[in-house]
């Protein structure tokens, strides 16, 4: 396998597990081109495939003397769109950041979606098969004078899925630096160094204060806390298993539909300590989000609401005395963010006059259809009946991108 984990392209649809324990900050990607980006994801057990909508609004550039240059750039994008896999990942706010292009050989390369390469591109083998990934190239729109959008659809079946979780499987039982394996030693070697324990009801009781003082953006260190120094509730017995099990590939993803499972052995009181440590913890941050918070701003009830779908997209059960099992639901887990129709953040001056000029070139350029809405777009999608449009005149991937070149060093 040559494609790294932490990739775009691998996190096309597992980087769920990251996701979960962050909280989404929507900000622009500062670049050339910027933009925000909105994801819808629908599962079809008929076919057993996900689909991925992918919607780009407020497209334009940072500066006018980059205009032309970002225009360019743009237009390029749009000509290699077949073979352009832009990863349906809200974490990446912005103009995406980064896309995969699809080469002959089943190989692929990272193109930034923000402005031409320094240097040009470079390509790598690919670990799973490109070919079965469907790119439904979609077109440009206009939800205003001065905000140009842009859909796109993603196809994955299931066998690609269930090919990305074996990838998965296989990389996180290999050992690096940076690694879970390099992770869990290191958690082993400060659990021996404690020598005091953390039980799990302090940890719980100290973890509940931190996240609602991050919530309510009050310093954790002005909340009381009965935690001691030591900050790792495990047993030693536990980190030990979960290190030699991940080595040994007994900690797989299994996909269940648009549902992945893995299954974690600890110690009976680490089962009990962290079924009980996830329950109560959920429960105290949805009582909080639940409260009315007066003169919130906009983009902090925005960041609130998604956290609080973000915690009904997982769960974690004691399958037995010995046995954690988290499953995660995907397709909850991707409409946890931001849904096209209500994300149009407003902007400067200068990001309208940009977004204008912007909206001026694709009607001159590009193919802006100026009958799509976000709505009949979003609508048409989650009804099975969103067109795709094919390029009448494709061309060889990577053209106008700039120079591509096969690494000399494997992807780490």
């Amino acid at each position: 396998m040559s494609i790294p984990a932490r990739n775009s392209f691998a996190k096309i649809i597992f980087y769920s597990l990251a996701a979960l324990s962050a909280l989404f900050l929507g900000a622009m990607f500062p670049g050339c081109l910027f933009a925000t980006k909105s994801v819808v994801a629908v599962y079809a057990p008929q076919s057993d495939e996900f689909r991925f909508l992918t919607v780009f609004q407020r497209i334009g550039s940072d500066k006018p003397e980059n205009e032309p240059a970002d225009q360019q750039w743009l237009k390029a994008l749009y000509e290699n769109r077949r073979d352009l896999v832009i990863a349906p990942d809200p974490m990446f706010a912005g103009w995406g950041e980064w896309a995969a292009l699809r080469l002959p050989g089943n190989r692929w390369t990272n193109v930034p979606l923000t402005q031409t390469p320094q240097g040009g591109l470079v390509s790598h083998p690919a670990g799973i098969p490109l070919e079965q990934l469907q790119v439904l190239p979609g077109r440009f729109f206009l939800r205003g004078p001065d905000d140009l959008c842009y859909y796109q659809q993603l196809i994955v079946p299931g066998k690609m899925a269930d090919a990305i979780l074996a990838y998965y499987n296989q990389e996180f039982a290999t050992p690096g630096k940076n690694m879970p394996l390099d992770w869990l030693g290191q958690l082993i070697d400060r659990r021996a160094k404690q020598q005091a324990t953390l039980s799990w009801d302090d940890f719980t009781h100290n973890c509940i204060l931190q996240a609602i003082a991050s919530l309510n953006g009050t310093p954790a260190a002005t909340q009381p806390t009965t935690a001691p120094t030591p900050t790792i509730p495990f047993e030693s017995a536990s980190l030990r298993m979960l290190h030699d099990d991940l080595l040994a590939g007994k900690l797989p993803l299994v996909r269940h539909g648009d549902q992945v499972t893995f299954t974690l052995e600890m110690t009976e009181s680490d089962v009990a300590g962290a079924v009980t440590f996830c329950d109560q913890f959920r429960a105290a941050l949805e009582d909080q989000l639940a409260q009315d918070v007066p003169d919130i701003k906009p983009e902090d009830a925005n960041t609130r609401a998604q956290l609080a779908r973000l915690l009904e997209c997982a769960s974690v059960t004691a399958s037995d005395q010995t046995h954690v099992q988290v499953t995660i639901d995907l397709v909850s887990l991707f409409n946890s963010f931001d849904d096209p129709i209500e994300t149009n953040p407003d902007v400067d001056q200068s990001g309208h006059d940009a977004g204008r000029r912007m909206a001026q070139y694709a009607a001159a350029n590009l193919d802006l259809d100026s009958d799509l809405t976000v709505e009949s777009i979003e609508q048409d999608f989650k009804s099975g009946t969103l067109k795709g449009y094919p390029l009448a005149q494709p061309v060889a991937a990577g053209t106008d991108l700039g120079g591509i070149h096969p690494a000399t060093q494997p992807t780490n």
